[in-house]
């Protein structure tokens, strides 16, 4: 599914060191490349000559080597240049993703190995007839829950589509409370205890 939004951490943008050492162009440059690299796949990799990867960047060929110079020498990322290609790797980036293919495939095999594994589908298919906000929202609720999602998707299916609002609310605060290590018990936990507390 692609998203045409992405989380933006402003404290980690602001407090990140080797980014703050490099010029506000190749800052600029930068978060044009990383706002292509999630239109693209959000796996956090891109690669092209200069001249298109200038072009994803806004910018001239000659800026865009300047800033991939100023991005690899204080390793805000991987750069890699070879016969006239260069590869980009965001770190952060390519980490959600292989996380985001890990739980796919766990929760494969997990509806695989269970018997009965049927009753799980419906929920699912459920959220693709979501309008589209309901669905984005859904989508966020199965990433964070991980493989709890399975059991709980019909739950947070019916409530997205009913309360997108709050829906919304909750699993932001449920997504910043797995980033900082806030959670105690289980992410489906932690977001049942937050739906009780937040007001419609």
């Amino acid at each position: 599914m692609k998203y045409p939004w992405m989380q933006f951490y402003v404290d980690d943008w602001l407090s990140d060191p080797a980014l703050s050492s490099c010029s506000p162009a190749a800052r600029g440059i930068w978060a044009d490349l990383v706002c292509a690299m999630h239109k693209l796949d959000r796996g956090g990799v891109i690669a092209g000559t200069r001249e298109q990867l200038a072009r994803l960047g806004r910018c001239s060929a000659a800026e865009l080597g300047q800033a991939l110079a100023e991005i690899k020498a204080t390793n805000t990322a991987e750069v890699t240049e070879r016969a006239g290609r260069a590869r980009i790797v965001n770190r952060r980036m390519k980490r959600e993703a292989r996380a985001r293919q890990s739980l796919r495939l766990r929760v494969r095999r997990h509806r695989e190995s269970r018997e009965g594994a049927a009753p799980a589908l419906p929920p699912a298919k459920a959220a693709f007839k979501l309008p589209q906000a309901a669905r984005l929202i859904a989508g966020r609720f199965e990433a964070a829950l991980g493989i709890q999602w399975i059991n709980d998707a019909g739950k947070w299916v019916n409530r997205c589509k009913a309360l997108p609002s709050k829906s919304e609310r909750v699993v932001a605060e449920v997504e910043s409370a797995i980033k900082e290590g806030r959670i105690r018990a289980t992410p489906a936990q932690y977001a049942e205890q937050i739906w009780k507390e937040f007001q419609q």
